[in-house]
């Protein structure tokens, strides 16, 4: 394993992993690989084998065991099925979904990332789009949230709604939300499988979804 770097001793390599919260929020996104460094207390710039140098050696370090768990988890919830790790790990999120996602999934992340992630400004809530003619496209296989989203588009089409926005969705079922459902302002959470009984999806991920589910006719 090569050192933390010529003429650095191990407490100013760990010094350098200190990580500036504030810059890295004022980020759009994180890449997931971003999300694990800085969800440890590390900096993602720092090189890689600084990093493996100094994980059991920074008081800010988890056990290595619980970064593998972390990186395999996040793999899980954040891809799908062959989608190579390399290619995983350039999947961006925005910064709060990163963190709400560790909150949620019980992790203890770096005090400081949860002060500076409470004084981030909110994001703004999409706003709806002007009324126009659309039309719901019913999924040809419907799995996961697809059918109860689809009928919330049928529903909503119905009532004569512009149309709908993942913000838009998020809301109708914050008020409704469907059986085993768990909504938030950016994400939702509903069963999953023996493998994953819980799933958690993001408005970016639900904005592709009614993309894909939604024809505009006008």
């Amino acid at each position: 394993m090569s050192k933390p770097g010529k003429g650095l001793s191990l407490e100013q390599a760990a010094d350098l992993l200190v990580v500036d919260y504030g810059q890295m929020l004022q980020r759009k996104t994180w890449t997931l690989g971003a999300a694990l460094a800085l969800l440890n207390g590390y900096n993602p710039e720092s090189p890689r084998d600084w990093l493996l140098v100094i994980i059991e050696n920074n008081h800010h370090a988890a056990r290595r065991n619980q970064i593998v768990r972390m990186k395999q988890q996040l793999l899980d919830d954040f891809t799908t099925p062959g989608l190579g790790e390399a290619e995983a790990l350039t999947i961006r999120q925005a910064p709060r979904h990163w963190i709400e996602w560790a909150i949620a999934n019980n992790y203890k992340i770096p005090a400081m990332l949860l002060a500076w992630s409470g004084e981030e400004p909110a994001e703004p809530e999409a706003q709806p789009n002007q009324p126009r003619t659309w039309l719901p496209i019913e999924p040809k296989r419907p799995q996961g949230y697809g059918l109860e989203a689809y009928r919330l588009l049928q529903r909503l089409h119905a009532e004569g709604a512009p149309r709908p926005t993942a913000a838009d969705v998020l809301a109708a079922w914050r008020k409704e939300p469907p059986p085993g459902f768990t909504v938030t302002a950016r994400s939702f959470t509903y069963p999953g499988n023996g493998k994953q009984p819980l799933v958690t999806v993001y408005s970016d991920a639900l904005s592709k979804w009614l993309s894909r589910h939604i024809e505009d006719n006008n």
